[in-house]
């Protein structure tokens, strides 16, 4: 159980045949699509930097001793924003191991000493502070307007969130409290979830913060924990599964998409017209497409999809490490998808996680980025 290492994926990286279907999102319509989908494959346009084939072919290298970790290599490997775009296209029997073969090529890489600095210090700050930003613990309290001590669930802030985007946080727990549901949050208590590390190949550091988080949830005594952030909802849920945590399959974690979608009744008309982002981690790796989709609904808004969109959504390019090594490629990539929604005439792009919102806006969108539970918050 647990992360799974280069060796035990060898069986899986073989099943790739170069097809060159990760490449592009398509789809047979209607309308039929052809569209670019990796975004790093998008910006250096060559074969190595582009789909889930050049990680098979850097990961047969790599098992068969056949090159050393060039810093060409490297920056093919962590430019990747492991979307998952590549695996949604992909058509052979390799498809359930490609993130798992990206990570464990970065853990490779991480143990033969190849780690980026600044990828070193997102580590270094969570083992220091609790969270990826360096910030002192306390720091993820001061959103809180009021006591959060219910007993009903247990929100899961998120690093992001609650230190980089706590207008998200405070709407939520408005909303809790509008519709009744009593809440806590651990507070200064709360560690990062362990997605940052577990994508930078950071897997030591990760496997000790999340065992950390599932005591520290275990002491609450409560069973039903809710995120906003779709990479903390995405880790929780999907890879803390692969360890055998004491408790943890007492568990029951949701997205806040899926907790409110039949908690939210008739509400007041937003009358807006907007676009929805779904974010990598809530879209494809957990395949929640549907419930923020469904709320919008409920609020009467009216959804004019991305054609790139579900499935085939283009990446905001935060993920994978890439905003903090590489924030210039995050931008632009994040201004590519912006372009995407700008160019259908709506008045907000909107998405489900602290994350993608944050890159987003730091596109300078000519149109407002929200989280959906400020949406929410507004309809109540």
């Amino acid at each position: 159980m647990g992360f799974k290492t280069l060796e035990e994926l060898k069986d899986a990286v073989y099943m790739c045949t170069y097809c060159g279907t990760c490449k592009v999102a398509y789809s047979y319509g209607p309308p039929p699509l052809f569209a670019p989908i990796c975004p790093q494959g998008n910006t250096f346009k060559f074969d190595a930097f582009l789909g889930s084939r050049s990680k098979s072919a850097m990961a047969k290298a790599i098992l068969n001793k056949e090159v050393d970790w060039s810093d060409t290599m490297i920056k093919a490997l962590f430019t990747c924003n492991v979307c998952g775009g590549c695996e949604y296209q992909c058509q052979t029997d390799f498809k359930p191991e490609i993130l798992n073969t990206i990570e464990a090529l970065r853990y490779e890489a991480v143990k033969n000493g190849k780690s980026l600095k600044e990828h070193e210090r997102i580590s270094q700050n969570v083992l220091q502070f609790k969270n990826p930003y360096g910030e002192s613990p306390e720091k993820k309290e001061e959103w809180m307007v009021k006591k959060a001590d219910g007993r009903e669930v247990l929100y899961f802030v998120g690093c992001t969130a609650a230190l980089r985007e706590p207008h998200i946080p405070k709407a939520t727990a408005d909303v809790f409290d509008k519709l009744g549901i009593e809440f806590t949050v651990l507070g200064k208590d709360e560690v990062c979830c362990g997605s940052p590390l577990i994508r930078i190949g950071q897997w030591d550091v990760a496997e000790q913060v999340m065992g950390e988080n599932i005591d520290k949830i275990k002491e609450t005594g409560i069973k039903d924990v809710v995120a906003t952030c779709a990479g903390c909802y995405k880790t929780l849920s999907k890879d803390y599964a692969s360890f055998e945590f004491p408790g943890y399959d007492k568990l029951n974690f949701y997205h806040i998409t899926q907790f409110l979608k039949d908690r939210l009744g008739p509400s007041a008309s937003l009358g807006m017209k907007v676009t929805y982002h779904d974010p990598c981690h809530l879209g494809r790796h957990a395949e929640i497409y549907e419930e923020p989709r469904e709320i919008l609904n409920k609020l009467g808004i009216e959804l004019i999809e991305m054609p790139r969109n579900r499935g085939n959504s283009f990446c905001c390019g935060a993920g994978g490490g890439v905003k903090g090594a590489f924030p210039d490629l995050a931008i632009q990539t994040s201004k590519d998808r912006v372009k995407e929604a700008e160019s259908l005439g709506v008045e907000a792009i909107v998405t489900s996680c602290p994350f993608c919102v944050r890159n987003l806006q730091d596109a300078q969108p000519s149109i407002p980025v929200y989280d959906i539970m400020e949406l929410v918050q507004r309809s109540l």
